[in-house]
């Protein structure tokens, strides 16, 4: 598929480290990742118009499991998942994809975490130019998609 300038995809982290800059008293850490994170999805979503924004269900499926680990009430939780439901299109990690990434994996040595190969594909596969993560050095042998750390999110250009 053709990458386009107005679809921007959320790895994992980003989506979490959101969270934890909203409700600071579920995490004992303090990050400095916690604020862009924020600041991206609050440029993202305010922006609406100009970027379609992207997760996986996988993401979603994490983020869900985090939330049970960190004992969130299930009425965040809730609340969490119906803001993810209304704010980004959730795209699948199929069967295809999972193929074509287990195949690159084996024959080359692209990315050191698998997931991260995952992410790229789901990405890249649904047309997303930028890729939003707090872990861009794992993603710097994938070509086509622009890579940034939330911090870096006023480059982005269309």
């Amino acid at each position: 598929m053709q990458l386009k300038e107005n679809r921007v995809f959320l790895d994992t982290n980003v989506l979490i480290n959101d969270f934890f800059f909203r409700n600071p008293k579920y995490i004992k850490i303090n990050s400095k990742d916690y604020l862009p994170c924020y600041e991206t999805i609050k440029f993202l979503k305010k922006n609406k118009n100009k970027y379609k924004i992207f997760v996986s269900s996988h993401s979603i499926a994490r983020f869900i499991s985090l939330l049970n680990d960190k004992k969130v009430p299930k009425s965040i939780s809730i609340s969490e998942i119906k803001i993810l439901l209304n704010s980004y299109e959730i795209v699948n990690l199929t069967k295809t994809l999972i193929e074509k990434v287990v195949t690159e994996f084996e024959h080359k040595e692209l990315v050191k975490d698998l997931e991260d190969a995952f992410q790229y594909q789901v990405s890249s596969s649904n047309g997303c130019l930028y890729l939003f993560t707090i872990n861009t050095k794992d993603f710097k042998n994938f070509l086509n998609v622009k890579v940034l750390h939330p911090k870096n999110y006023r480059t982005i250009n269309y």
